[in-house]
């Protein structure tokens, strides 16, 4: 076990300074940097960014990797490699979400709705505009519009959200806290 680790970090250090013990190291870990893609379902069009991010996560985990601080480069590279497409995946959604916000009424570039078309009809005696809806969602981080739209629209169970985001509970019960705090307050005014 001692060896192996002392020849992965004999490889990283190799790979650092010679692109083709960087292109054979990239070899060795194609189906670790693959895997940490293949767990998000994205459109075929976004697949080769998403795997761009990945190697670019692997090729920071070759350049950060310090053997006095890690128990391994596999596994550090491994966690370095989802914590990319993990992020770019963050932002992605984010992006989306914001898109969808701004998207004005009645142009819808897919087949999917933004969520103010697909938010039910209030019971209230005063209507809100469209323009206040966006607003209202707009002020929200992605996070609490990600609550609003899956537990609200969608009807999904707190549980039920924190298994697919993979958090806990208590993490999507703050979120949707501090989503219903900022929606009160901005229909308080």
């Amino acid at each position: 076990m001692a060896q192996e680790q002392q020849d992965w970090t004999a490889a990283v250090v190799a790979a650092r300074s010679d692109g083709a013990q960087m292109i054979e190291l990239l070899k060795s870990f194609d189906n670790l940097i693959r895997s940490a893609c293949r767990r998000f379902s994205v459109s075929p069009a976004e697949r080769k960014d998403l795997e761009q991010e990945a190697y670019i996560g692997f090729l920071k985990a070759v350049r950060d990797f310090d053997p006095e601080k890690s128990s391994g480069f596999p596994g550090y590279a491994k966690a370095k490699t989802r914590e990319a497409v993990w992020q770019w995946i963050r932002v992605r959604k984010r992006n989306h979400s914001r898109e969808l916000a701004d998207r004005p009424a009645g142009t819808s570039g897919e087949e999917e709705s933004s969520l103010l078309e697909q938010w039910p009809d209030g019971h209230s005696g005063e209507a809100f505009s469209e323009l206040e809806w966006r607003s209202l969602l707009a002020s929200l981080s992605e996070r609490e519009m990600l609550v609003v739209e899956r537990i609200v629209i969608d009807g999904l169970t707190m549980a039920e959200l924190a298994r697919q985001e993979r958090v806990s509970p208590d993490t999507v019960k703050t979120w949707k806290k501090r989503a219903f705090a900022k929606i009160r307050a901005e229909l308080g005014r």
